[in-house]
């Protein structure tokens, strides 16, 4: 019958339970390919377990395309006379309301221009537009023009957060404040502020909707040049987001670039910032573990390792018991995403519980040793050395 563990011994492995969870989710934060790693892994699930949903109810998109700029004799600035008819005719649709992705910072034909700008300085329902003082993105001559064009009710900093290691956009910016002391929203804030609803002044992950198959987009999307000739009913009660979706322009490296599952790599700016106030519109936030639960957790996961690294079995059995663990884990963390959007993280968990299946082992090992030494000690009294060896 075996001899239940000293006081001393059941100390030392929750030692070793303790320092494997905080090795594994001090590492995950500070150590940056294990960061990295993590992240990854969390964008796998966002590009391939994403829940289907249908399209998005409250938001569609007016897409400056490719056949939109072929229109035109020059492609940038988009024709402001075209902007300025495209808004009246969406605002005679009784939108919600309606949010433009463009940066109105430089002129181009004068009667052009101020068509446009009444049009803005006029609009009959809300109206957001986007608006930067980065001096990395306009010089002070393009915001003195964008100052003067675009109404100061109606600006929405268009600000996306950028991971700095990756590129990639996963976050809503909330605002900054400014030296006066107002608060100035990101776009996806004051579109949601502009439709009553309020929201919290602190970044929020992006909860990104599913598609409802495949083939389909998360959000109806149609050509700006086609908006005129549509039904007013598929715009009606519609927040309406009007912005460019072609190839080299304003797109975003995003979580989908994880997977090549039919979303592609990149997103155009237009599309993040429908995803972005879909949620905020319907209140929608991802679902982390919390400190106490992902401590818990990865100390559980621990101990798991612990008790197959002390166990007295074959180094095979207990490798292959490993690997089947580890499945499963990494099975519920994407089932939990899929069913709940629950985050749960898979790195930190994995990573203690190598730890602390590999130091039961030494742990194990040492524990032989010394009993084969005491033995040997104890017997070499009365014995031959060669049938204590025995």
């Amino acid at each position: 019958m075996a001899s239940r563990p000293s006081p001393k011994r059941l100390a030392q492995l929750a030692a070793v339970v303790i320092a494997a969870t905080a090795v594994a989710m001090l590492g995950v934060r500070y150590v940056a390919l294990l960061a990295q790693a993590e992240q990854f892994v969390a964008d796998v699930r966002v590009a391939s377990m994403l829940a289907p949903e249908p399209q998005d109810p409250n938001v569609v998109i007016v897409a400056v395309n490719e056949d939109t700029l072929a229109r035109f004799p020059y492609r940038s600035p988009i024709d402001r006379e075209f902007l300025a008819s495209l808004l009246k005719s969406l605002e005679s649709r009784g939108p919600r309301a309606i949010a433009v992705d463009l940066l109105f910072d430089q002129p181009t034909e004068p009667a052009k221009d101020a068509d446009l700008h009444d049009v803005l300085a006029n609009a009959k329902v809300p109206l957001i537009i986007s608006y930067t003082d980065d001096p990395q993105i306009v010089n002070p001559a393009q915001k003195k023009f964008l100052d003067a064009f675009v109404p100061v009710e109606a600006r929405g900093r268009a600000e996306l957060v950028v991971d700095p290691i990756d590129g990639a956009v996963r976050s809503i910016s909330p605002g900054y404040r400014q030296s006066d002391g107002s608060y100035f929203r990101s776009l996806p804030r004051e579109v949601a502020h502009k439709v009553g609803i309020e929201t919290p002044e602190a970044p929020q992950e992006i909860v990104w909707r599913g598609r409802p198959d495949r083939d389909t987009r998360p959000f109806r999307t149609f050509p700006a040049h086609f908006a005129a000739t549509l039904p007013a009913a598929w715009f009606a009660g519609k927040i309406v987001l009007i912005g460019e979706t072609v190839s080299l322009t304003d797109r975003h490296r995003t979580p989908f670039a994880a997977s090549y599952a039919g979303q592609g790599t990149t997103l155009p700016g237009v599309e993040v910032f429908a995803h972005a106030i879909a949620q905020l519109i319907e209140g929608r936030t991802v679902a982390p573990l919390g400190l106490p639960l992902e401590v818990l957790l990865v100390a559980v996961v621990a101990l798991v390792g612990l008790l197959l690294g002390i166990v007295e079995r074959g180094l095979g059995l207990r490798m292959g018991i490993a690997l089947v663990f580890l499945a499963l884990l990494w099975v519920f963390g994407f089932a939990a995403f899929y069913y709940a959007s629950a985050v749960v993280p898979l790195i930190e968990p994995s990573i203690a519980f190598v730890l602390a299946a590999a130091v039961g082992g030494v742990l194990t090992g040492q524990e032989a040793r010394r009993q084969r030494a005491f033995i040997q000690t104890a017997f070499s009294r009365y014995l031959s050395p060669q049938l204590v060896k025995q």
